[in-house]
């Protein structure tokens, strides 16, 4: 996604700019005029200063792969997602072995109804507390 690896928003293509609005779990909407700072993680959207803690976490990455995909409109999309990658960093001072980490959960993509190639909201849901206490075993 191009939240993850583009830090220029203006470069992004797959979102309807000025509308585009972020949002994970119940937290506040973040509008696309403002999402210079942050990163999305599997911890929420962060940061771009904490992103290298998750970076140093996952140092071979940390994808976002869609599983499986539950409704398709012209307006929106359902479907469920992971997040993975192999604990070979630092967490809080606790060296990774390799182990592979994973991180499930669901999402919402509303499309533009013009253009169902353009995102003009996405929501991501899952258990933020799953990937840290998966991190501390």
């Amino acid at each position: 996604m191009e939240v993850a690896h583009k830090a220029d928003v203006r470069q992004w293509n797959s979102v309807v700019a000025p509308c585009f609005a972020f949002q994970f779990n119940d937290a506040a909407p973040v509008r696309w005029d403002t999402l210079t700072g942050v990163r999305l993680s599997s911890l929420g959207l962060v940061s771009v200063v904490c992103m290298e803690v998750v970076s140093n976490v996952f140092t071979s990455g940390f994808p976002l792969e869609v599983l499986s995909v539950f409704t398709s409109t012209p307006s929106g999309v359902y479907f469920s997602w992971r997040q993975w990658g192999a604990f070979s960093g630092t967490f809080n001072g606790r060296k990774g072995s390799g182990q592979m980490i994973e991180v499930t959960g669901f999402g919402f993509m509303e499309m533009d109804g013009c253009n169902v190639r353009r995102m003009r909201s996405l929501r991501l849901f899952h258990d933020p507390h799953a990937l840290v206490e998966a991190l501390k075993l």
